[in-house]
């Protein structure tokens, strides 16, 4: 602006001298005439900036009517102040260029009618383009996604839970209508814009090969995702064991599942890993499961009774299944000890930690006061193999005996020499 305002009066000056006082005192006039506008521009934003902080972004009148009426939060009247600042900006803006321009010969019906063919559609050759086709397509395309989520929660906070579906097929049901709610929202768009089926056809094959060069995991995780919602060998809810992790299903999602472990963390695991992996899951049938529980006793002691012991244990414990019955196993009889199994089953998979601690107390228990259990004892080392080093430690041990037997008897001799000889 500096630049421009001293080229100007370089130009009046210029114009003077050399006679061209007309166009000089035009130049004058757009210069006073542009600078007032300017200041009256800069003078208009400071102030309805000031007007709507004032109202909105305080503690006023306004902004506290606002919050008992409509129920916005602070920060919501912070972005409607925010929007609404720039709004009006941008509309001081188009008056000032408009009162720019009016010296110049520029109606504003001109600038309208421009306005007006970019927005309602322009010809280029045989293309119309349309920014108001544009903006009432993405509307559409709005308004149908939003019904969409509406009908999904709907779906989700009403109707479905007063069925008597799973928690897995209910999400399946949701996400499935999202699915759908989505292309005939986009079907609508396209529809709007004039797009028949054979120009998105075209425009399909036309990603489809940068889909096959670059984009072959997202589908691939996307084909995966909709397999699980149809087939599903893995539901919301259930107990699946991936690699080395395990948790709880929470959500099944177009590129990933979310896995909730016992930690509360959340694995995030692509839905082709779970398609064409090997996964666990704990109750795909139902989810009954089992509790096993390992007992050593010594060998000297009745393995019959310590069997009833710990059937005993199994029966009168209030959340093992009478059917099938707990059942105790008899699997190895060592060189000390008597190696035994209960197992047992629970009707939830989440009881099955807790109902192995109890079973592991009540068990410890009642193998104790039968006298059955172990004492504690200094744990024995029997190793084996060292039958060569012991003969040879046995043979070193002789021969330094034998040595040790000569050297004595040579000491003994000595002495009876010396006397003969005396």
């Amino acid at each position: 602006m500096h630049i421009l305002g001293w080229a100007v009066v370089v130009a009046v000056a210029a114009g003077v001298l050399t006679g061209y006082v007309a166009f000089a005192a035009f130049l004058v006039d757009q210069l006073v005439w542009i600078a007032i506008i300017l200041a009256v521009l800069l003078l208009a934003i400071s102030v309805s900036e000031e007007m709507i902080a004032g109202s909105l972004r305080r503690q006023t009148r306004v902004a506290t009517m606002l919050q008992a009426n409509t129920g916005l939060r602070r920060r919501s009247l912070e972005q409607i102040a925010v929007l609404t600042s720039g709004l009006t900006r941008v509309a001081l803006i188009i008056i000032a260029l408009l009162l720019a321009l009016a010296p110049w010969g520029v109606d504003s019906a001109d600038l309208l009618s421009s306005v007006q063919a970019a927005f309602f559609g322009f010809r280029v050759g045989e293309i119309t383009i349309s920014l108001a086709t544009v903006m009432v397509a993405i509307l559409i395309f709005a308004l149908g996604f939003a019904a969409t989520r509406i009908v999904q929660n709907w779906l989700d906070t009403t109707f479905l839970p007063a069925t008597e579906l799973d928690a897995g097929l209910r999400n399946s049901i949701r996400t499935a209508f999202g699915y759908l709610g989505f292309f005939a929202a986009a079907a609508l768009a396209f529809g709007y814009l004039g797009l028949s089926l054979d120009k998105i056809a075209i425009v399909a094959g036309a990603l489809s090969v940068g889909i096959g060069f670059g984009l072959q995991s997202i589908v691939n995780n996307f084909v995966s995702g909709l397999i699980l919602l149809w087939e599903r060998p893995i539901r919301v809810g259930d107990l699946v064991v991936v690699g080395d992790g395990e948790g709880i299903v929470r959500k099944i999602s177009v590129r990933a599942t979310e896995i909730e472990t016992f930690d509360r963390a959340m694995i995030i695991v692509p839905n082709s890993n779970l398609i064409s992996g090997v996964v666990k899951n704990r109750v795909r049938m139902d989810r009954t499961g089992r509790v096993i529980i390992a007992v050593s006793v010594l060998r000297n002691q009745d393995p019959a009774r310590a069997a009833e012991i710990l059937a005993t244990c199994a029966d009168e414990h209030p959340n093992v299944l009478k059917n099938p019955p707990p059942r105790v196993v008899f699997k190895r009889i060592g060189d000390t000890w008597l190696e035994f199994e209960l197992v047992c089953y629970v009707s939830d998979v989440n009881l099955q930690q807790s109902v192995q601690s109890e079973l592991n107390f009540a068990v410890l228990k009642a193998l104790d006061e039968e006298g059955i259990m172990p004492p504690l004892s200094a744990p024995a080392l029997n190793v084996q193999g060292l039958g060569p080093v012991e003969t040879a430690l046995d043979h070193i041990a002789e021969a330094i005996g034998n040595v040790s037997r000569e050297t004595s008897a040579g000491l003994e001799r000595r002495p009876r020499k010396a006397d003969a000889a005396e």
